[in-house]
């Protein structure tokens, strides 16, 4: 499986995951790729609710992917934590899902 990651991404996974938490992240989604539910709208696009061990009860991050079966990549596009975002906007979701089908 080949990990693609928006600049954005990036930024926020630096600030959010210890290199082994990110590790362990990574082969959760080797493994199943499709853990994170369909975002309605999102043509494609995934929510994976995370903990992160040691940061309480609103210490969880969400990760927002894309599997692109086809070639065995996945986007990671966004994360938020859970106390900052609960849900995206349907404006977050439409800007997403244009730049998934872009890049289809």
């Amino acid at each position: 499986m080949i990990f693609i990651e928006t600049p954005i991404f990036t930024r926020h996974v630096v600030e959010a995951l210890s290199d082994d938490q990110y590790a362990r992240l990574q082969s959760e989604l080797i493994t199943r790729p499709d853990a994170g539910d369909l975002i309605r709208g999102g043509r494609g696009i995934r929510k994976l609710r995370w903990r992160v061990p040691g940061r309480g009860k609103s210490g969880g991050i969400r990760v927002i992917y894309f599997w692109r079966v086809s070639a065995s990549q996945i986007l990671l596009l966004t994360l938020y934590s859970k106390g900052q975002q609960t849900n995206l906007t349907p404006a977050q979701v439409k800007h997403l899902a244009r730049y998934v089908e872009a890049l289809k």
